[in-house]
This record gives C-alpha cells, structure tokens and sequence, in this order.
C-alpha cells in the first residue's frame, strides 16, 4: 500500500485566512497524488463552519487571541495556549504530515510551533494588502509551494504543474 502524502493547513478567523488555506489545499489535491489534507483551527470560529462545507476534515483547538482592550478573557490567553500545543502536539502525533503550512490567524501558530520543534517541514503563507500585488503573488505562491513538494514528496507528478 502507498503512503498518503499527509498536509496540515493551520489557520483561520477571517476569510483573508480560510479562503486562501483552501484554495491550497485544492490545489495540493489537485497537484499531489495520493493526498490527505486535514484543516486545524479554532473553536467556534468561522473555520469550523466553513472548511467542511468544502469537503475537508478540521480540528479545533482551544485558542483565542489577545483582546485589544482590558479583558478578563486575557487571563484565559496562556491557558488556552498551553492546551492548543498539547492538542497541535497530538494531532502531529496521530495524524504525521510531511508537511504544514500556516495561513495566519492566532490558530496558526500552535500548529506550526509544535512542527517545527519535531523537524517537520513548515510553510507560513503570508499575503499582500495590495490588491495589485495578490494575483501575482498568488502564482508566485503556487510555484513556490510547489517546489517545496518536489523537495519533500518524492513524485514526478508534481512537476506536471509548474
């Protein structure tokens, strides 16, 4: 039996941040034989709704952000935080990537901290604010990651597409 090649998208809270993971992931399923791409995000945030809706798997983690104003919630900050690297932690454990990519958002980093720390290949993609720029960053974007693939995946599938 062939080994899936395994991808972790971490990220979430605004579209700026769901919309793009998924369209990497399309193209990861698109572009990569025998693929699995799972989603981690945050509890109760928009991810959660969204990402199924587009026929992928999604772990939620117990992570919020800072509120920008004197909040009680910011006591629960390093808590959650604790909780969200344990929960990264298995998830990397269980479900082994060969690679994890990081969208933005404070869901994002648990993720790519923990794969980090085991060795385990990252990308952080980061987008312009410029509208001008994003079509050709996007395709800058693709070939990039594309590479990356040729580099960890051993296929010659991938170089159909760049």
């Amino acid at each position: 039996m062939v080994r899936k090649n395994k991808f972790i998208i971490s990220g979430g809270g605004t579209g700026g941040h769901i919309y793009p993971a998924i369209s990497i992931a399309n193209m990861i399923m698109k572009s990569i034989p025998n693929s699995e791409v799972r989603f981690v995000g945050a509890i109760g945030k928009m991810e959660m709704k969204i990402i199924p809706n587009h026929g992928f798997k999604i772990k939620g983690l117990w992570i919020s952000g800072l509120q920008r104003s004197l909040s009680i919630k910011n006591i629960l900050v390093p808590f959650k935080l604790i909780v969200s690297l344990i929960q990264s932690l298995i998830e990397l454990l269980i479900f082994k990537p060969k690679f994890v990519i990081g969208t933005g958002g404070y869901a994002s980093f648990p993720m790519l901290f923990i794969s980090s720390l085991f060795k385990v290949p990252t990308l952080i993609q980061n987008k312009t604010h410029y509208q001008e720029f994003q079509i050709n960053f996007y395709l800058d974007m693709q070939i990039i990651f594309l590479l990356l693939m040729k580099k960890w995946i051993n296929t010659s599938q991938v170089t159909k597409f760049i």
